[in-house]
């Protein structure tokens, strides 16, 4: 009567490692999901896109756009638009949005309005948004951009 006992226990031993290798593929799979998720979503895992003000915002030599949209209410908002070259601010534009209701969005497009003739001890641009509410920064974005001498490139 040893033989079969001998047997169950190759049988439990064998669905052990089946199980152990089976959660072992699993744990190694759903690991790779999550920073695909988070790429496919256009954010960082573990971001909080609720949070989020700014949804879009693009700056070159010509002209900045973006578009906010606000998930609470405010009294005073603004959208402060700056270029820069270095420490020097070249432009800065302030739009005041006034109250904002919850859940709208806005966009709003600035031409800077600059001179063609840039420089040569100019060759990077850094274009800053700022959504403020009165003198309180909600949430800031940089644009770095990059000249050379007949093309504009932003990373």
């Amino acid at each position: 009567m040893s033989l079969p006992e001998k047997k169950n226990c190759l049988k439990q031993k064998e669905y052990i490692f089946r199980l152990f290798s089976l959660t072992l593929i699993l744990t190694f799979f759903c690991s790779q999901i999550t920073p695909v998720y988070g790429a496919v979503n256009w954010t960082a895992a573990g971001e909080e896109s609720e949070n989020k003000i700014i949804l879009d915002f693009f700056s070159d030599h010509d002209l900045s756009d973006t578009t906010v949209r606000f998930e609470e209410p405010h009294e005073n908002a603004s959208l402060v638009f700056t270029l820069s070259s270095g420490e020097e601010i070249l432009k800065s534009e302030t739009f005041v949005l006034g109250p904002i209701q919850a859940g709208q969005k806005i966009t709003k497009i600035l031409f800077w309005g600059l001179e063609e003739d840039f420089g040569k001890d100019r060759d990077s641009y850094t274009a800053q948004l700022f959504v403020k509410e009165g003198s309180k920064t909600l949430e800031t974005q940089k644009k770095p951009l990059f000249l050379t001498e007949t093309h504009i490139f932003q990373t």
